[in-house]
């Protein structure tokens, strides 16, 4: 994994978003069934490509970090009356 793959991977992931605000605006344009589907796919598309970077490239996190890694944030909710 270098730095290069990363820098490529986050450069499709930022074209795959601007495939998606073309396709939020002909949304907005014109709602029609064709455009719905464009806009839903174009969704999906940089749904997967975050998820593959992320997945991929996924930030080491040890003591002292920052970033959360799955499963270290807990929940609790209730209501004190």
């Amino acid at each position: 994994m270098s730095d290069v793959d990363r820098l490529e991977a986050e450069l499709a992931l930022a074209k795959l978003c601007e495939t998606l605000e073309v396709a939020r605006d002909a949304l907005h344009a014109s709602r029609t069934p064709k455009t719905i589907a464009r806009y839903k796919q174009a969704c999906k598309d940089v749904v997967a490509a975050r998820s593959s970077l992320r997945d991929t490239y996924r930030v080491p996190t040890g003591p002292g970090d920052a970033a959360p890694a799955v499963g270290t944030v807990a929940l609790k909710a209730g209501a004190h009356l």
